[in-house]
């Protein structure tokens, strides 16, 4: 109801007219040329949407202004800038350039768009089912904070990686992203579990477990003490002030359908993955673990948004993988209708994402 009364007031249709075109482009097409084409028509759409929005919350303006202000080497290289590193060098060309600032912005959504369109078009059993299942990663973080959209999408050029336990390689992968948001560095120390055969008993006991310890102990502490303590004491007192502040410090609900999505997909890896299959446990190894995370750091909702976004960004290829599965065992009709669902379900989660979304306008 709420997206409806948003809708009639007019703001909501370029929302509505992109998921409409994402739609469309699902048709069902058999040549693999042309569900190729239709998978790049798809992010050259959402890239366009997203470079050429001239408005958003804090973080878009934030962007611009930051930007203005990396004109001079001494500024390039300031380790206390308030953006990281490869945001500074965006805004550095682009000043030098004598572009508009609006180029920072783009620059970033192409990055961003560019690596998630490999990942789909590598692992993805289907590209476009995995397109409707990476919208509400799109709006919240390639429309809003994308910084850390740019840091996912460089963050999937190692799963190749992690598939082929070169862990040094993994780690640079993981260096680079941090260049954008130093949040990407979760993504480091849980690289040893993502390759160790899953089963389901230890699995489920470690959710009971991590919620029987976020009930008994503050992560958001040790996280607080942990980051000061490997010196990084400005990320340290940064993450401490969103944790007080209204907007991100409330608590994430056990409840939440982020968590519920994460939890109902990872228990249907176990179900119908391989799991002496290297991508198959891999994959349900990133919905496990952010499960995990997801309820150990429920103290407050900024942990759960930015640092489990990494790991369930994988769900975008774990849901294909899983009807996958059930194809090839068959199960046709469970296949199609589990399908539809996934739609169906994703659909009403961008529908409740977009509810509250700034209007739509063009930078020009």
């Amino acid at each position: 109801p709420r997206f409806v009364r948003v809708l009639r007031s007019g703001r909501m249709y370029p929302y509505a007219l992109l998921v409409s075109i994402i739609l469309v482009l699902q048709v069902r097409i058999r040549r693999k040329g042309r569900r190729e084409l239709a998978l790049l028509l798809s992010f050259l759409v959402l890239f366009l949407f997203a470079a050429m929005r001239g408005n958003g919350r804090g973080d878009y303006f934030n962007y611009l202004k930051f930007a203005s202000y990396v004109t001079t080497p001494e500024v390039l290289w300031n380790p206390s800038f308030p953006t990281e590193l490869g945001f500074r060098i965006i805004a550095y060309i682009v000043n030098q350039a004598g572009l508009h600032l609006q180029a920072v912005i783009a620059a970033m959504n192409l990055i961003s768009l560019s690596c998630t369109y490999r990942f789909v078009r590598e692992y993805s059993p289907d590209g476009l089912l995995s397109t409707i299942l990476f919208l509400p990663f799109f709006f919240q973080f390639d429309m809003h904070a994308a910084r850390t959209a740019v840091a996912i999408g460089i963050s999937t050029l190692g799963y190749k990686h992690v598939l082929e336990r070169s862990y040094g390689k993994y780690a640079l992968v993981i260096l680079c992203a941090s260049l954008f948001h130093r949040s990407a560095l979760v993504l480091l120390p849980i690289v040893f579990f993502l390759n160790v055969k899953h089963r389901s008993l230890p699995g489920l006991m470690s959710i009971g477990v991590a919620l029987a310890l976020s009930m008994a102990v503050s992560f958001s502490a040790l996280v607080f003490r942990m980051v000061r303590a490997v010196g990084l004491v400005s990320l340290a007192n940064k993450f401490y002030a969103y944790t007080q502040s209204d907007l991100y410090g409330y608590p994430f609900r056990l409840y939440d359908p982020r968590l519920l999505l994460t939890l109902g997909i990872y228990l249907m890896c176990l179900a119908f993955l391989d799991q002496d299959d290297a991508e198959d446990r891999v994959l349900t190894n990133y919905m496990w673990l952010s499960v995990v995370l997801m309820i150990a750091l429920r103290e407050h909702t900024l942990f759960v948004t930015r640092l489990t976004a990494f790991l369930s960004f994988y769900s975008i290829i774990a849901v294909p993988r899983i009807l996958l599965r059930l194809g090839m065992k068959g199960q046709i009709s469970t296949k199609r209708i589990m399908k539809l669902g996934f739609v169906y379900t994703y659909l009403v989660y961008v529908t409740d994402l977009l509810a509250g979304a700034v209007e739509y306008r063009l930078f020009l």
